[in-house]
């Protein structure tokens, strides 16, 4: 199983660099480095995520699309929206061949920008992305190595690329409250399948 550690994908005028992941039965994945955002999860011949064409992959807006990393904050509040790992340039640690597929590590520190930002905290994100030949699996560690307690929200934003959104259902979630940021409303969901 070849791995294909970094490959720059445009040119010399701020080239953002990616990771390629090649398994068993043509899976891949790409992973930029910038946001450590997941762009690409080929499984069984077919594309698993959704990146708009409107994406910007030059570095100067978070990707629109695939698997962006939120962290420190959701949506919006006092750093830019969803905070600032989907913006910053991550390392790559190591990639891994196992006997299903590979694993490639990253790790983000904070620095001199978000160290001044309105969350001015010292951490280390760990993130794990392991490819098989039909799974994609991604694992986050968030590690405190400042002097202070922190908090923060943080999730994985996930746009998965459907085939017909007509024939897309969502189980599992009556009862469940959310805010409907169109209406400005609170609700609870009434519905145990939403189509």
């Amino acid at each position: 199983m070849p791995v294909k550690a970094i490959e720059e994908i445009n040119g010399a005028d701020g080239s953002l660099e990616r990771v390629v992941l090649r398994g068993q039965n043509g899976s891949s994945t790409e992973i930029y480095l910038y946001g450590a955002t997941i762009t690409s999860w080929k499984s069984q011949g077919k594309e698993r995520l959704f990146v708009s064409k409107q994406a910007h992959l030059d570095g100067s807006k978070a990707v629109r699309g695939g698997i962006p990393i939120v962290f420190p904050q959701f949506g919006p509040g006092e750093l830019p929206q969803h905070g600032f790992a989907r913006t910053r340039k991550w390392t790559l640690v190591e990639t891994i061949e196992h006997g299903a597929g590979i694993v490639a590590r990253f790790e983000l520190k904070e620095n001199a920008d978000t160290l001044a930002s309105k969350w001015p905290y010292k951490f280390v994100l760990h993130y794990t992305i392991d490819l098989t030949a039909t799974t994609l699996s991604t694992v986050i560690k968030y590690e405190n190595t400042d002097t202070r307690e922190f908090s923060f929200t943080s999730l994985m934003h996930t746009y998965f690329q459907v085939p017909d959104i007509a024939q897309t259902k969502v189980t599992g979630l009556k009862g469940v409250a959310y805010i409907d940021k169109v209406k400005r409303v609170e609700e609870s969901e009434q519905q145990d399948s939403i189509v």
